[in-house]
Parts: structure tokens; C-alpha cells; sequence
């Protein structure tokens, strides 16, 4: 044999050797690359999950926000409903009240003429009682015949 193709055979073996250890090497980063392309791909699947989890949980979170907004503009048109009843019924009270002053003044001035006019009756009755006094001294004076006696009982028909 000569130099060169010791030479030769060294580097062929050589060259085997690193391709057998390449080969290794290859199986053993493309094994490792497996594991971790299996874990990356569990880890991947675990990550979608919870993201479909949150996805639910943001829908179910919307779904709910909605609701409770139609609840608010359901409870802002009862609360403007309410303002607007109690604004009438504000506008109806003052109405009342100055109805109710009306009242009270024409009241007043009913009883004012009430009050003269019962004055006017008393004052009337007092005249009448007067006269009704003079009358009967009238009678009392024309009356001829025997003096009453007035303790004696009246006469029957």
C-alpha cells in the first residue's frame, strides 16, 4: 500500500467515522427535536385551550355587559318616565295650590258675607225681639178688661 492510498483509507475512514458520528448526532438532535417539537406542540395545545377558555369567558363577560347595558337604558327610560310624571305632578300641585288660593280667597269672602249677614240676622233678630216686646206692650196697653193676672192659668177654649 501505498502513501497515498493509506492516505486515502485514513481519510475515507475518517470520513465514515464523522458520518456514522453525524448520523448519531443527527438521530439524537433529530429525537431531541422530536421531544421538544412534541412538547412545543403540548404546550401549543394547552395555550389554545386557555385561550378558548378566555374567549368563552370574554364572550360570556360581553354577553353579560350587554345585558346589564339594556338593564341601565331599561332603568334611564323608567327613571325619565318617573321625572316626567313627577314634573307633571309638580306642574298639577302648583296648579292645585293656586287653585287652592283661589279657593281660600273666595272662602274668606264667603265668610265675610256670611258673617255680616248673620250680624245683619242677629241685628234683625234683635229688632224683631224688640218689636215683638213693643207689640205686646201695644196689647197690654189696648187690652180693656180685667188686668191679667199672670201667675193665673190661661184660659181654654
Amino acid at each position: 500500500m501505498t502513501l497515498l492510498s493509506k492516505i486515502l483509507l485514513v481519510v475515507t475512514l475518517a470520513a465514515c467515522g464523522a458520518a456514522f458520528f453525524m448520523g448519531l448526532e443527527y438521530r439524537e438532535i433529530k429525537g431531541k427535536s422530536e421531544s421538544v417539537v412534541e412538547v412545543s406542540q403540548t404546550k401549543l395545545q394547552t395555550e389554545l385551550e386557555r385561550a378558548d377558555s378566555y374567549k368563552k369567558k370574554m364572550n360570556e363577560a360581553l354577553t353579560d355587559a350587554e345585558k346589564v347595558k339594556k338593564q341601565i337604558e331599561v332603568s334611564q327610560r323608567e327613571l325619565r318616565d318617573a321625572q316626567e310624571k313627577l314634573a307633571r305632578a309638580e306642574e298639577d300641585l302648583k296648579s292645585h295650590q293656586s287653585k287652592s288660593v283661589a279657593d281660600d280667597a273666595k272662602i274668606e269672602s264667603i265668610q265675610a258675607q256670611l258673617d255680616e249677614i248673620q250680624k245683619d240676622s242677629r241685628d234683625l233678630e234683635s229688632k224683631l225681639f224688640a218689636k215683638d216686646d213693643e207689640i205686646s206692650r201695644l196689647r197690654d196697653l189696648m187690652y180693656v178688661g180685667p188686668t191679667k193676672d199672670k201667675s193665673a192659668p190661661l184660659p181654654t177654649r
